[in-house]
């Protein structure tokens, strides 16, 4: 139920961004991907072992956004970062697991036109986090979170419409069932506006 109310909330976050591409007039919209860090993530097994992630999975985030007044715009995103793969250090085990983690965005997004090349830009809002645990023995579990998220980066200008930003987002972090976790990124991507 959890993985289709996530999917669902993907649905409507590419809705959005299309119905917003549809009603663009003059640059008042904007949507870009990003590829970002995926982080690294471990599980505890037992009281004293922890196993690392044996994989770097790729992790990508959407966004779409809607300029509001003169520097200020409304960001909605969605964070699709991967899935974490775990083998069982025992001997003769052949047991895996994975991590999916995933990320909803709502932010207020303000720029700072810097030149005719750059602008700067920073953004404040919430995010909600999602982990979802499984492994090749039937178990799983799922964690979240919602906390305050910021960001800041700088984005360098192709042209009128298009350009490529450089950002640091820092999505929250908190006390799970995979215990403490804390969620940030560094993320390169293209972005277009309508």
């Amino acid at each position: 139920m959890k993985k289709q109310t996530l999917a669902l909330s993907a649905a409507l976050i590419l809705a959005l961004l299309a119905s917003t591409i549809a009603r663009a007039e003059d640059n008042k919209t904007y949507a870009g991907i990003s590829l970002t860090t995926p982080g690294e993530f471990s599980l505890r097994l037992g009281n004293s072992t922890t196993i690392n992630n044996a994989n770097n999975p790729t992790s990508l985030k959407i966004y779409s956004g809607l300029k509001l007044v003169d520097g200020w715009a409304a960001e909605l995103g969605y964070g699709a970062f991967g899935s974490f793969h775990f083998k069982d250090p025992s001997a003769g085990s052949k047991d895996k697991g994975k991590i999916s983690v995933q990320a909803l965005t709502l932010a207020a997004r303000h720029s700072w036109e810097l030149n005719d090349s750059f602008t700067f830009f920073g953004k404040l809002g919430m995010a909600y986090n999602r982990f979802s645990y499984s492994d090749t023995l039937g178990q799983s579990e799922h964690a979240s979170f919602v906390k305050p998220m910021f960001g800041f980066g700088v984005e360098l200008k192709l042209g009128s419409h298009w350009s490529v930003p450089l950002e640091f987002e820092y999505l929250g972090k908190s006390n799970t069932k995979f215990g403490r976790i804390q969620q940030e990124k560094l993320e390169i991507g293209l972005r277009r506006s309508f």
